[in-house]
């Protein structure tokens, strides 16, 4: 099913709107006719006439067209009954944001399975529940409970977290980062990363997809997607729960087995995601790509106006494998026409302090030209004679006029003198970093996915589990109140995850091992089997 109706619906209805402004079911109807949404809203409420001067709807049953999403803020008690009302008219989907499930413990999951069959036979693909909602920032409509709208861009984000959501959401808006889609799954009882994913691979205004995830629905289904969706766009995925803490915690917040970070360390490796540890790293690096290409190559350049930056901006070089590229002596000639004799010639380049933004701007057309260089960081400080907008516009126009497509990203350091450059910057498609570190990682990040691409699409190998084989091995265990495997149990279960193991049989007694070695062939091995040890 295409997620077109989800996305940009042409009738919404909210259960149940509220009148009172303290409540979810109010902030939700505000957020939808606060986002310039153009299609057809309805209001359920039994008890309410009239809000936001539209007519309110003692139940679903009495609206006259079809429903293409509900937004579902209710008890959970009640929500089996609205997606019986929501079938007769016809919904594809609805957004349950209404808590109370598998995250409470044994009751809600029960509930949440009952939730599940229900969508099942009403064919209706339920998002969440315990959700923040979704966001299309180019329909659009908010049709969740954050009221923050960033603006319009071309990064789209899903994430297991709510409430790191609602924070994203106005991080981006605070710091000019545009999104085109915000999906927040909950407990992902049906809608997953995988279904999202696979959306926004044909999603023309997605350019780069990013996530928070505590866990994974199919762990095979979803190395596969991923595998599909970065040859052709990034993928930048947070993984928490790496720890025994966070699994715990992960456990709790959604219901979700964290599982194994090695594992996914691997999982990512083998199908192009680019890992992120931190929030901030994810949009770093998703900002850079949305705006400026690809590196074809591994040699950078580094133009600075401080030596310590300078020198910071080479160490991260080396740490995280790119090349400094080195000065060739065409280049290096030019650049001793207009740059005082103090300046460093090599790599990186030191424009010195007093550099005013036509030294800047000479350095990077020089430097352009020069077909060695495959990327550019451009790092400021606010010294007594920078200027700090001049050269921000100096570099804009370069790369507007220059024939070469390299990415150029800029380190501006430092807080209010930097401030309206950065912007600037941002306005205009260059992605600034506040420290040289930020920015070599993201560059990394960047060349990893190049090289990505470029390289030769692998089978993912698939082992043919019998977990109903491994189910039993456990169930007996447990009941014989064996709390440890033994040899044969461990050998068993490899086996039932179609890992080799080499050939053994238990044996009581030397005659036994005499003839087993026998039947098996020499050489053998002897190994006591008990849980004595």
């Amino acid at each position: 099913m295409k997620f077109t109706d989800f996305f940009c619906p042409k009738s919404v209805a909210v259960f149940f709107a509220s009148r009172d402004e303290t409540k979810v079911g109010h902030t939700v109807v505000d957020n939808i006719l606060n986002s310039d949404y153009k299609g057809k809203v309805y209001l359920i409420n039994p008890n309410a006439d009239v809000i936001h001067g539209i007519k309110c709807h003692k139940s679903l049953l009495e609206v006259d067209d079809v429903i293409d999403l509900a937004v579902i803020v209710i008890p959970s008690k009640f929500i089996l009954q609205v997606l019986d009302d929501c079938a007769k008219k016809s919904t594809k989907f609805a957004i349950i944001i209404s808590a109370g499930f598998k995250e409470t413990g044994i009751e809600g999951a029960a509930l949440e399975k009952q939730l599940i069959i229900k969508a099942i036979e009403h064919k209706i693909r339920i998002l969440g529940p315990n959700c923040l909602g979704m966001i299309d920032f180019n329909c659009p409509i908010n049709a969740s409970f954050s009221p923050s709208m960033p603006k319009k861009g071309s990064i789209s984000f899903v994430t297991q977290s709510g409430a790191l959501g609602t924070a994203v959401l106005d991080w981006a808006k605070t710091n000019d980062i545009g999104l085109s889609k915000f999906v927040s799954m909950g407990n992902k009882a049906d809608i997953n990363e995988i279904n999202i994913f696979e959306e926004w691979l044909e999603d023309d205004k997605t350019n780069v997809i990013t996530a928070y995830l505590e866990g994974v629905t199919n762990g095979m289904e979803f190395m596969k997607v991923c595998s599909k969706v970065t040859r052709k766009k990034p993928v930048i995925i947070v993984k928490a729960g790496n720890t025994d803490a966070g699994a715990k915690a992960v456990s709790s917040h959604t219901g979700t087995l964290a599982g194994s970070s090695k594992a996914y360390d691997a999982a990512f490796m083998q199908t192009g995601v680019i890992r992120a540890k931190t929030i901030k790293d994810l949009f770093n690096i998703a900002a850079a790509m949305a705006e400026q290409p690809l590196p074809e190559g591994n040699n950078v350049v580094i133009i600075t106006n401080a030596g310590g930056p300078g020198i910071m901006a080479s160490d991260a070089c080396e740490e995280n494998g790119i090349n400094l590229v080195n000065i060739k002596p065409e280049t290096y000639n030019k650049l001793k026409e207009f740059l005082p004799p103090a300046s460093n010639f090599y790599n990186p380049i030191d424009v010195l302090g007093d550099a005013l933004s036509d030294r800047y701007r000479k350095t990077f057309e020089v430097l352009m030209k020069d077909k060695d260089i495959h990327a550019m960081v451009v790092i400021l400080t606010p010294q007594a004679m920078t200027q700090e907008l001049d050269t921000a516009r100096a570099l804009v126009e370069a790369v507007k006029e220059s024939k070469r497509r390299i990415p150029v990203i800029t380190v501006f350091m430092g807080g209010h003198e930097v401030k309206g450059a950065i912007d600037y910057l941002s306005k205009n498609g260059i992605p600034n970093f506040e420290i040289p570190e930020d920015a070599i990682k993201t560059l990394r990040a960047m060349l990893d996915q190049m090289s990505w691409i470029n390289k030769k699409s692998e089978h993912i190998r698939e082992f043919k589990a019998d977990t109903d084989k491994v189910k039993e091995i456990f169930d007996r265990c447990r009941s014989e109140e064996k709390f440890e495997l033994g040899e044969m149990q461990s050998r068993e279960i490899l086996e039932a995850y179609d890992i080799m193991v080499p050939a053994a049989r238990v044996v009581k007694d030397i005659d036994e091992a005499k003839k087993m070695a026998e039947m098996m062939g020499y050489p053998v091995v002897l190994k006591i089997d008990s849980p004595d040890k």
